[in-house]
């Protein structure tokens, strides 16, 4: 098959004839293969300059055993009779091992970053999650189906949550000690998730505006006097593409894209942040000028960068993760990762001849990364130097709602920051990766009576960039403008160092620049990841691009595929039933990928990860009905989504036996 996407980039695909991707060609003719056994499974797969770079092994039940690959060796997965995974043996990393209840729901997990317990409520939904230190419970609540209350044990006091809900079971209110948030929705549409209005605790509020189609036309932050203070106003073209964009100074831009939505030209009506961008045909960034300035990158054949300007050199492993740069100045980065791929060690160094992971100068720094059995960064450790040796300078260990980061705390296990969230661009909390659903941020946290004196509340843009943050009195406390791929053009206020969650809603590591998504990290300043997408090419050849280069209209939920607008679940057809929809899209998008994001074998998941971001079936939640009662991954944790419902176990089986597992 062959399919064009311009003059310049055309895909071709070669496919085996069960329908496998055995071959796929990018715009400069470099091939990706892959290899299958009699039963249609993945036995390797080979890069485009004909490496083997991961080989599987499965046993006589299809499920994986063990995953090579070419720069992290062998990864071996143990399974209990009924099939639940109960170990993953890493060459190097720290296993994780699994324990389950008889309904095969994850009790324990043993990881690099301690132990986890799970506890059930009678329903199936999860009830507590006690983590690796002492006094970090999360405790859920539920009424009809719906979570009421979350509470988070502290040293001293708890963190709480409230969550409301109208008739068409959408969320209204969340209350936190910051306050109480409280949304107004569109009546529109068959339980439309689109937010009309944010009430904040400190009687500022957001106001959203959409045209007939349900692309968000503005966003704007008013004080209770309706003064604005912040805000981003959107112009589309026939394509759904943004093509103006104002800021709440005035300053507004123009965006110009080529042939497959990637943005050529962001001409804004400030000189200095006019932007120009070249790709090549397989979608790495060639060029960039910001105003009259050149920078200039270029890529080997496996579309991993070399070099840039200000950058002499820069190296990868086998597994296309980036190991060490050197810049113009003489300086140089260093990046270590575990068997998982996964950024484990960021170095600094003031002297470019160094790179063996020791300091030499008292200017070198280094983070370690420390995560746990979901994939979820569990804590975050810095250090400087003495110029001999590292010593720890900081420590913040992160405690989660799901995937979402609702407190910080330091080396004394003592809270910093604790972080109210609400409703995401998806429509639901965490459907769009948490992005755009920050409310509040408090900080000062009492120890002697567990309370928090200090709240201030977030704003962001129709992508879910942090743009704003205003304080209990109306007045800024932090304030950031962004260029179109997320690097910080302004900042000002009390807070712009303090508040880490910028773009994308994401948190930057301050000093490397990195933004983490959850399964990567992104450099704003190069417009790339710094390793290969662990879904493969299930958003297109180049593993290394950022949203396709198309950041005006996508967002990246978790470091793994990009998601476009508008960014909200449409919803369900009336005359189709949650499993005849989930057939059905599991039927189109089942056989369309090579392999799965964890375990290669199961193409069920990566039929999970694109109907996620397609979000066809009621409302987003086909993700929910045919994860929920999946446990051959632990990274789909029964927690995150209940299976007690009938139709959800309907939707379930369908899934399985009709589609994806095949």
């Amino acid at each position: 098959m062959r399919r064009t996407r311009t003059a310049r980039c055309v895909l071709r695909y070669t496919n085996n004839a069960a329908g496998d991707l055995v071959a796929l060609v990018d715009g400069k003719n470099q091939v990706t293969k892959w290899n299958y056994d009699d039963y249609g499974r993945v036995t390797n797969k080979v890069d485009q300059v004909s490496a083997e770079i991961l080989r599987y092994k499965y046993d006589p039940d299809s499920r994986l055993t063990n995953r090579w690959s070419a720069a992290k060796g062998d990864t071996k997965y143990k399974y209990d009779g009924v099939g639940n995974l109960t170990n993953i043996d890493y060459a190097a990393s720290t296993d994780v091992t699994l324990q389950y209840d008889p309904m095969n729901r994850v009790t324990n997990m043993v990881d690099a970053a301690g132990t986890t317990v799970y506890n059930y409520t009678i329903a199936g939904r999860l009830f507590t999650e006690d983590g690796p230190w002492a006094s970090d419970t999360v405790t859920n609540f539920y009424n009809n189906g719906l979570r009421t209350n979350l509470v988070l044990a502290q040293p001293t006091g708890k963190w709480t949550n409230g969550f409301a809900y109208d008739t068409a079971r959408r969320l209204t209110s969340v209350t936190s000690p910051a306050g109480a948030f409280t949304y107004t929705l569109a009546a529109a549409g068959p339980a439309s998730p689109l937010i009309q209005k944010l009430l904040l605790p400190n009687t500022s509020y957001i106001t959203n505006a959409y045209d007939n189609v349900a692309r968000l036309r503005f966003t704007k932050l008013n004080n209770s006097s309706h003064t604005t203070l912040d805000s981003a106003l959107y112009g589309y073209n026939a394509g759904n593409q943004r093509v103006t964009f104002t800021n709440t100074a005035g300053t507004w831009f123009t965006n110009t894209y080529d042939s497959i939505g990637q943005l050529k030209i962001a001409d804004s009506s400030t000189a200095s942040e006019d932007r120009r961008y070249v790709y090549d045909a397989a979608w790495n960034l060639n060029f960039r000028t910001n105003n009259t300035a050149l920078y200039t990158f270029k890529v080997d054949t496996k579309n991993q960068l070399t070099n840039a300007t200000g950058m002499t050199s820069r190296t990868h492993d086998d597994n296309g993760n980036v190991t060490f740069g050197k810049t113009s100045s003489h300086s140089a980065e260093g990046f270590s990762y575990d068997d998982e791929n996964r950024l484990q060690n960021w170095y600094w160094y003031d002297d470019d001849v160094n790179g063996g992971g020791s300091p030499t100068s008292s200017a070198d720094l280094r983070t370690e990364f420390v995560y746990d059995g979901q994939g979820r960064l569990r804590n975050r450790v810095e250090y400087t130097s003495d110029g001999a040796v590292w010593v720890v300078s900081a420590e913040t260990r992160y405690i989660y709602d799901g995937m979402r980061v609702i407190q910080e705390r330091d080396t004394n296990n003592t809270p910093t920051v604790s972080y109210t969230r609400g409703t995401d661009l998806s429509g639901s909390l965490e459907g769009a990766g948490g992005i755009g659903g920050l409310l509040g941020r408090s900080h000062a946290y009492q120890t002697a009576s567990g309370s928090w004196t200090n709240h201030n509340f977030y704003h962001a843009d129709g992508n879910g960039n942090i743009t704003y943050l205003v304080n209990s009195a109306q007045t800024l406390a932090a304030s950031y403008r962004y260029d179109p791929f997320g690097n910080t053009t302004t900042s000002s206020g009390i807070l712009a160092s303090a508040n880490v969650y910028r773009f994308s809603s994401k948190e930057v590591h301050v000093n490397s620049g990195l933004y983490y998504y959850g399964y990567r990290f992104y450099s704003p300043s190069l417009q790339r990841w710094l390793n290969r997408d662990p879904l493969g090419e299930g958003d297109g050849p180049n593993l290394f691009a950022y949203v396709r280069n198309r950041s005006m209209n996508f967002i990246d939920i978790d470091g793994r595929q990009g998601w476009g607008a508008p960014f909200f679940p449409p919803p369900k057809p009336p005359s189709e039933g949650a499993s005849d929809c989930a057939s059905r899209i599991a039927h189109e998008v089942g056989r369309q990928v090579p392999f799965g994001a964890r375990d290669p074998s199961s193409r069920w998941n990566h039929c999970v990860a694109s109907c996620r971001i397609s979000r066809e079936c009621s409302g987003g939640r086909f993700t929910a009905w045919i994860a929920g009662d999946w446990y051959q991954d632990p990274w789909w944790l029964s927690e995150k989504y209940s299976n007690s419902d009938p139709g959800d176990r309907a939707a379930n089986q369908v899934g399985r036996d009709a589609s994806c597992n095949k």
